[in-house]
């Protein structure tokens, strides 16, 4: 952790490809134990930072600290074992295996045993296998899918789907949790849902959390701070009520008040 209590520091981010500029000398913070957003119009490369966050494309220059040591354009695989686990746009789940072993296969980074104690079944292979499928079965119930354990995931509802997607990125045990877009295509039942989900997530967890929402609703309601994009550029950052307000954040929203 940095001294100044940041879980997580960009300092001049820049993502360029070819001849485009999608993220320009992004600067924020986000300290520990927080529930955070990222908003702006479409193409504002929201999306971008997270991926430059997590390994899935090249950052061009500035850097990117996260509990106090660099972690910029490390692999994608050791990020997530620092620490950092994400949601995706589209879902992306193992959709003919089930719903708990889409957890399982996310919980192998976690893993203890080598490869000898698997091929032989040795007794330590058979019990982290089992607290494995136990851990699992309790996230499981955490986003409320513990009876539908062995349902495939491509049979669940869109918005089960969401909540295993993001159970998925939970059972890695991070300390930051990046949700993008998360209310994608849900319904308003769903969506209540979400929110409930998210902020239970962020009380009972100790998961510092970071979304990217166009539902506005949804990121007032939950955000504690914003940070606001636009053309890849920060343009304005605070809590909800300064952002509601603020009339380059207005101007982005073409010209439309930032609805509460």
């Amino acid at each position: 952790m940095h001294p100044n209590g940041d879980l997580l520091a960009l300092n001049e981010m820049t993502v360029k490809f070819g001849g485009l500029t999608a993220v320009n000398k992004v600067s924020l913070s986000v300290q520990q134990g927080r529930l955070e957003g990222i908003i702006g119009p479409n193409g504002a490369g929201k999306t971008t930072v997270f991926n430059g966050l997590t390994g899935l494309c090249h950052v061009t220059s500035g850097d990117i600290a996260f509990g106090g040591s660099s972690i910029l354009n490390r692999p994608a695989d050791r990020i997530c074992r620092l620490g950092i686990a994400r949601t995706f746009q589209n879902i992306r789940l193992f959709k003919s295996l089930s719903a708990l072993d889409n957890l399982r296969i996310a919980f192998h980074q976690n893993r203890h045993y080598g490869m000898w104690p698997a091929l032989l079944h040795l007794p330590s292979y058979a019990r982290e296998e089992k607290s494995i499928r136990k851990e699992s079965q309790y996230m499981l119930e955490f986003v409320q899918l513990g009876s539908r354990a062995q349902e495939k995931a491509g049979s669940l509802s869109y918005g089960q789907q969401r909540r295993l997607e993001i159970a998925r990125a939970l059972i890695t045990k991070p300390k930051l949790l990046l949700l993008d877009e998360p209310a994608a295509g849900m319904n308003p039942l769903e969506t209540l849902e979400l929110t409930d989900l998210i902020r239970n997530i962020h009380q009972n967890l100790d998961v510092t959390v970071i979304l990217i929402e166009h539902d506005m609703s949804l990121v007032m309601n939950l955000c504690q701070y914003l940070h606001v994009l636009d053309y890849g550029k920060l343009i304005a950052q605070g809590t909800p009520d300064a952002i509601r307000a603020n009339a380059k954040v207005i101007e982005a929203y073409l010209g439309e008040e930032v609805p509460a």
